[in-house]
Formats: C-alpha cells, sequence, structure tokens
C-alpha cells in the first residue's frame, strides 16, 4: 500500500503533481509516520542497514506496532550493535519485500519519492523542522558593513534543547554544558572546543558519546530569533552573562571594507 503511495509520487511528472499527491494524503496517519522518521533531522536510528528483502507476509500497516517499536527504539538507543541487527532481521521476516524496502530506506533517511524537506513541507506547512545552519560565504559578495568574528576551530553545535551537530546528529556527554545555560536559553548557535588539544582530537572526544567535561561553548548567534544579526548579538550579550563559565560569547566587530579585516 505504502510503497504504491511512494511509487505513484516518485512517477509523478514535475515537482507541483508530487506536493499535490502528498497533499491529497495529508490525513494518512502511518504515511505521516513514515515520511517524518525518514526526514526528521532530528531523528536517527545508528543501525547497521541491510541488503536482504523481506520474506514475510505482513505489511506495515499490519505490523505497525513492531516497525514504529524498533524504528524508536534505535532512536532512543535502547538497543544498539548487535541488538539492534537482531530485532532488524527479525523484522525483515515478518515483513513483505516491498514493506522492509520501506523500512530499509527510513534506515536511509532518504524514501527517494522524489521529494525533499522543502516540497514536503510545501504539501503538509510546517510538518518537517528544516535543520538549516549559518555557512561561510566568500567575503568580497557579502553587503557591508558586516560582522565579522574570529574563527573558532572546533565542531559547529546548534543547541535546540540539546547538542546537535551541523548535520542533525544529536550530541552526549555535554550535561556539564546544559546545566549552566537556563532552560529558556537553550536555542544558540556555536563551536563546541576543548582548549589545548587539535581539532581533530576535540572532535573525537566530543563525538565519542562519554562525558567530555572540558569541552566549552563559543557562543556565535541566536539563530531561533527573528530579526538583524545586531539585533541577536546585543541579545546574546545579554544573554551569555546569564550562563556558566564554559558558556563563552565570541567577540564580533562591524567592518565596512577589506582594510578593517
Amino acid at each position: 500500500m505504502y510503497h504504491d503511495i511512494l511509487k505513484q509520487i516518485r512517477s509523478a511528472s514535475g515537482s507541483t503533481k508530487k506536493v499535490s499527491l502528498l497533499a491529497s494524503a495529508k490525513d494518512d496517519l502511518i504515511l505521516r509516520t513514515i515520511i517524518q522518521y525518514a526526514y526528521d533531522p532530528f531523528m536517527h536510528f545508528y543501525v547497521t542497514k541491510t541488503s536482504k528483502d523481506g520474506c514475510g507476509t505482513c505489511t506495515i500497516l499490519s505490523a505497525y506496532d513492531a516497525c514504529i517499536g524498533f524504528l524508536n527504539a534505535c532512536h532512543n538507543r535502547r538497543i544498539s550493535g548487535d541488538q539492534a541487527k537482531q530485532s532488524l532481521e527479525a523484522l525483515r521476516k515478518i515483513l513483505t519485500k516491498e514493506d522492509f524496502d520501506i523500512i530499509k530506506l527510513i534506515l536511509k533517511k532518504d524514501l527517494r519519492f522524489g521529494m525533499a524537506i522543502k516540497s514536503i513541507n510545501q504539501a503538509w506547512p510546517g510538518f518537517i523542522t528544516d535543520f538549516g545552519v549559518m555557512l561561510a560565504s566568500s567575503f568580497e559578495n557579502l553587503t557591508k558593513p558586516m560582522y565579522m568574528s574570529l574563527k573558532i576551530d572546533g565542531l559547529r553545535g546548534r543547541l535546540k534543547g540539546t547538542f546537535f551537530t551541523r548535520n542533525g546528529h544529536k550530541i552526549h556527554g555535554l550535561d556539564h554544558l546544559l546545566d549552566q545555560i537556563p532552560e529558556h536559553f537553550r536555542h544558540l548557535d556555536g563551536e563546541l572546543k576543548i582548549d589545548g588539544i587539535d581539532f581533530d582530537s576535540g572532535s573525537g572526544q566530543i563525538r565519542s558519546h562519554g562525558p567530555v567535561t572540558s569541552c566549552k561553548y563559543n557562543v556565535f548567534d541566536l539563530p531561533d530569533y527573528i530579526g538583524p544579526f545586531k539585533k541577536r548579538y546585543e541579545l546574546l550579550q545579554e544573554i551569555i552573562p546569564q550562563c556558566g563559565p564554559d558558556i563563552i560569547l565570541v567577540k564580533h566587530v562591524l567592518v565596512s571594507n577589506q582594510e578593517k579585516v
């Protein structure tokens, strides 16, 4: 059933038709769950993919609790490693080839049906949170005057309640930083850095998922605040002093030309 729906959307000519087909299925809660799990940037499953085909008779609809239970357990790390592989194998044995193919695509975070987050949100407004981060641009192409700061050679850390990488992967082991930031301020952007060691070593420690109490958070933006950077920076100057000593505001200066850089 859902394999056919995704195939129909994939085969549709043009993005307008694809959006229209998906919009017509807005009340299908299981389809919405399939798409959410595949494209939500905050959902990851940490399980080795399999190339084997499903060999059972159940569909995602008839085995919904088993499918969602497996995905949730992987996402929440209740199962991992060999246990996750065994659970995936058990799911493979009960699902049809077409429905197990959907589970494999969810694990790959791409249903391959010709739509991305932007077009999904056109069909279902606001359905998927787009995990966008500010990236560097050519100095020559930017409007001046503008704010400039020194580059912090750390791991990008987006704080949305907890820490995530630039690609939306949750970062564990930074409770000491969360404890230093009031809960209502936990929507920041910056660089996670361990002083005194190189980038590769620091990044490896931070990504290890173990406690990294030597890590500091260098904050340079307030991305969820709608307004010019000047105002966001002024707000950060008020917010960061209310945080702990390992939360550091990255200093910005206003420059108007190349000579001032």
